[in-house]
């Protein structure tokens, strides 16, 4: 999501030395997609991973990068807790929104653009701030060799939330009408591994990509296409130039469909009525999505290979 603003960041100061703060699910492939010259792998107690809450290691880590003398400091965010951690590492400029507040803690404040794209607000910021360069949109290649041949449509079933899964049911029909033209391969994920299993009782034949999010980055660059919920695997597409089907349910795309290269998305045709326990997800839109319909969205797709 921001690596259009990575990107403008670096061609607007491109002497400068970037350092990249992330997640340890993606600091291995963000170090591969050379995103910064530094990346800092590091999950933060406020995050929802699982582990104890350990502020001592956040204060440690605020007095490593306070020792840096940062000239600009930059949360795309806007959580008030990632704000108090930028204020004390005391870079000269500290730039974000003030979504849940603390705006005393930046030096230069935005208020949040909660009706924009995500990957718009963090480009907005930097427009704000005053960056005007234009942005590079070119595919990541980090693949040995990109072959002619694209093999497989890939099918990517996993998602963080159940109410963003598509169902069984659904899975088998797309694969029954996709089988008799293309080779597909699923992508074995914690969230897919049962689905997947019940899926290979009928199709026995089917591949199934296990591996790192590296591997399957640089496997996925020589495919044709990836359909998958709306989750990080459509956008990872997208980046890599290969194109992607997000299917979407009670989530607005607005704010989180695919926007990279050749990448699109279906929602469903009516707004949700459903007595839902998520403010925001909802497993019936999401199975509302019909194997048919999307069957139909990846024909009107140029796919090659």
């Amino acid at each position: 999501m921001i690596i259009p603003a990575l990107r403008l960041i670096k061609s607007s100061f491109p002497n400068a030395e970037i350092t990249l703060i992330t997640n340890s699910d993606v600091s291995e492939l963000s170090t591969v997609f050379k995103l910064a010259d530094n990346i800092i792998s590091y999950d933060f107690p406020w995050t929802g991973k699982k582990g104890k809450m350990n502020y001592q290691k956040v204060w440690e880590l605020t007095k490593k990068l306070k020792r840096e003398k940062f000239d600009l400091g930059v949360d795309f965010k806007g959580d008030f807790r990632n704000l108090i951690f930028l204020w004390q590492i005391c870079s000269k400029y500290r730039l974000g929104f003030d979504g849940t507040g603390g705006s005393y803690l930046l030096t230069h404040s935005f208020p949040f653009p909660f009706k924009l794209h995500q990957c718009d607000r963090a480009v907005q910021l930097l427009r704000l701030f005053g960056l005007k360069q234009k942005i590079d949109k070119s595919p990541i290649n980090i693949a040995s060799n990109i072959i002619d041949k694209k093999d497989f449509i890939v099918l990517h079933p996993g998602a963080n939330h159940r109410e963003r899964q598509w169902s069984v049911k659904n899975w088998l029909k797309l694969v029954n009408s996709l089988n008799h033209t293309h080779e597909i391969a699923f992508v074995k994920t914690d969230e897919s591994i049962r689905l997947i299993s019940m899926i290979l009782g009928y199709f026995p034949d089917i591949f199934v990509f296990s591996g790192s999010l590296t591997k399957f980055s640089k496997w996925l660059q020589n495919q044709k296409m990836l359909i998958g919920m709306d989750s990080m695997a459509v956008h990872l597409a997208g980046v890599l130039g290969i194109p992607s089907l997000a299917i979407f349910g009670k989530q607005n795309p607005d704010l989180t469909s695919p926007k990279y290269n050749n990448s699109t998305f279906i929602a469903p045709d009516k707004p949700c009525s459903h007595m839902v326990d998520h403010w925001r997800l909802c497993r019936h839109c999401t199975n509302s999505v019909k194997p048919e319909t999307v069957f139909k969205k990846i024909k009107s797709m140029q796919i090659q290979g």
